[in-house]
């Protein structure tokens, strides 16, 4: 009988197990997948400081909730969203000699944490970083002043006061914030600048990065004396810092710790696999072959374009911007016109953000595409670039000024009937002059209209000012102080106009594939072979018929030699050194040369065809990922001077 149950229920067993596999599948679940080096997963994270303190988060629940206090190392949104990290992969932060900035280190660490993870698990990791081998001190170490002024009386024109008060126009008693802990109260202004007293927010202490700060008053001025602490983390840009040393004048910023020298408390979770290998247009890899895969280190020369999520096509340097390319297949190069080429060093460097990681893995001929999101693109859009400006202005048709404000203002003294070109619309005629006061008058033609490309100006002459009113053109191009915007809207008042880049708030898609692969070992034997004389180099393209590259150095200017120890030691520039003919030459100490070569900065790079005419140059240290994009507009005809 017994035996008789058993065989029962084991025959039971069997039945619910096949059904199981039939039915719902749950019978056959595969284990977690066990991450592996290479593997692309997308993760969420949380980090705090060993006291608790946030330092970065993928979860914005978590950033908006008061209950985590934030770190002087937390910038608010800088890590929101799912990242895709590369498991196993240091990226950036592998042999850097440089600060290194927070969030790529951060990355780096977390990408090595991945491994023997499961997809699905969470894991708590301690991670830390250490000081770059090879960082100098002076690219370390950072030395301000304890003590710094603030003036009691701000002047400023009409346009940029509008930045602070919201685009709202100047009125009596009017406060607006000048930086962190000063107000600025409007006391006067006029047609032209608005003058304000300015006061500290909240009596004798303010806060600042650096610890809290004491206000005194000095009569003419403010002095805002800071109380920093030794070993007080601070945050500047991208960058951790820590303060090392105080003294009563001075204290010492560490930059070299991109952790401030603490244990990160992290949090990790590995949500999903990514397509393996590479990311891959709609989740799968445009595949070419079965060549040898891009490995951390080997040049990989990349073709791209870019696009929006929308659809729309982006422009990228170096191309004549026609065709649609966001048609056209990964597999067939030939058909994107509106494509870039790009030598990216894999797992260090490219110019688009995490490019240099997506290649690692991919075999030449595939690719994949990469979404860059608005944060990393051209950032989001930022309110206070979207400023108001008045569409009526006055002008005095008599004005005196002092001789020393007339000598300054056109670089020249003043004689009586002399025309000046000064305001916009009308010239202005020196009626008379003394030894401390000129005259002025402003000569404009009543009802005379101006079309210009961002709209229509109206001159109108009054009794004692002249009026001149603008009718914007909505929609239409408008520069301002360097800066170039579109007129968005205009009121009786006021125009306004947006000074955001087109694309801002836009995530951007770059659809990418590797086009040739130079192994890392191929370049190690490579050297570049210096030429050190300049006649002796020029005949030496002129006999090889290669253009030549000539750098102009000077022994003693730092900058000279981080060109020449980093940026042309760079892989990537090794690989081109049978290109060109190679020439260096100390310029400090041959003036001739800096003549010839209209030298005017240390270093100076020149590219020069085997007849000695300039296709290019660039003046100032450049980085090499800047080096190869110069000398491929150079090569091209694109652009001369940089």
């Amino acid at each position: 009988m017994r035996s008789t149950r058993e065989g029962f229920l084991a025959s039971l067993v069997v039945a619910l197990f096949a059904v199981g596999l039939g039915v719902s599948g749950c019978w056959s679940k595969a284990p977690p997948r066990l991450i592996v080096p290479g593997d692309r997963v997308r993760v969420e994270y949380t980090c705090t400081l060993p006291n608790g303190d946030l330092v970065a988060t993928t979860d914005e629940r978590v950033a908006k909730d008061g209950f985590f206090r934030k770190s002087p190392l937390y910038v608010a949104g800088e890590t929101q969203g799912e990242p895709v990290l590369r498991a196993g992969s240091v990226g950036s932060a592998s042999g850097a000699k440089e600060q290194q900035e927070m969030r790529s280190v951060l990355h780096a660490r977390l990408s090595e944490a991945l491994v023997g993870m499961k997809i699905g698990e969470t894991r708590k990791v301690a991670l830390s970083a250490e000081v770059p081998p090879g960082l100098k001190d002076s690219e370390r170490f950072l030395q301000m002043a304890r003590v710094r002024k603030r003036t009691k009386e701000k002047t400023m024109t009409q346009e940029f006061f509008l930045r602070f008060s919201q685009g709202k126009g100047p009125e009596l008693g009017q406060q607006v914030v000048l930086e962190p802990g000063f107000l600025g109260v409007v006391s006067s202004w006029d047609d032209k600048s608005v003058r304000l007293r300015v006061t500290p927010e909240s009596g004798g202490e303010i806060g600042t990065d650096f610890g809290l700060g004491r206000v005194q008053d000095k009569g003419d001025h403010y002095e805002i004396e800071l109380d920093v602490s030794t070993g007080t983390l601070v945050r500047v840009g991208s960058l951790v810092g820590r303060v090392t040393e105080v003294t009563e004048e001075t204290f010492t910023l560490d930059f070299g710790h991109p952790f401030g020298g603490e244990i990160l408390q992290c949090r990790i979770h590995a949500a999903a696999l990514e397509a393996p290998e590479a990311e891959a247009k709609d989740g799968n890899r445009s595949r070419a072959g079965d060549g040898t895969r891009v490995e951390e280190g080997d040049i990989a020369e990349i073709q791209y374009s870019v696009r929006t999520e929308s659809g729309q096509e982006v422009p990228v340097a170096g191309t004549d911007g026609r065709g649609d390319s966001s048609s056209a297949g990964l597999s067939s190069l030939e058909d994107r016109r509106n494509s870039k080429t790009e030598f990216v060093l894999a797992g260090r460097d490219a110019s688009i953000p995490n490019l240099s990681q997506a290649v690692m893995g991919a075999r030449l001929g595939e690719g994949g595409t990469l979404r860059i999101p608005p944060e990393e693109a051209y950032g989001p859009r930022d309110p206070e670039k979207v400023l108001r400006f008045p569409r009526v202005r006055k002008t005095p048709r008599i004005l005196k000024i002092s001789v020393e404000e007339f000598a300054a203002t056109f670089g020249l003294l003043p004689q009586e009937g002399q025309s000046l070109n000064w305001v916009p619309y009308f010239d202005t005629r020196v009626v008379s002059a003394t030894v401390r006061e000129v005259t002025l008058e402003n000569l404009a033609e009543n009802g005379k209209r101006i079309d210009e490309p961002f709209g229509t100006t109206e001159v109108s002459v009054q009794a004692e000012e002249i009026v001149t009113r603008l009718d914007p053109l909505i929609g239409a191009p408008f520069e301002h102080e360097k800066r170039k915007g579109k007129i968005v809207s205009a009121d009786e008042d006021f125009f306004t106009v947006d000074f955001n880049h087109p694309l801002a708030g836009e995530a951007l898609l770059v659809e990418w594939v590797v086009s040739a692969v130079t192994k890392a070992e191929a370049v190690q034997g490579k050297k570049i072979h210096w030429i050190e004389d300049y006649q002796a180099g020029m005949d030496a393209a002129r006999i090889t018929g290669m253009p030549a590259l000539l750098v102009l150095y000077a022994s003693d200017c730092p900058w000279s030699r981080k060109l020449l120890d980093e940026t042309l030691e760079d892989p990537r520039l090794r690989a081109m050194e049978d290109r060109f003919v190679w020439i260096r030459v100390d310029s400090a100490e041959n003036a001739d040369l800096q003549v010839v070569c209209e030298q005017t900065s240390f270093p100076a790079l020149l590219l020069l065809s085997p007849m000695g005419t300039v296709l290019g140059k660039q003046e100032g240290f450049v980085t090499a990922r800047g080096l190869l994009e110069k000398l491929e507009r150079w090569t091209t005809g694109q652009d001369a001077r940089s």
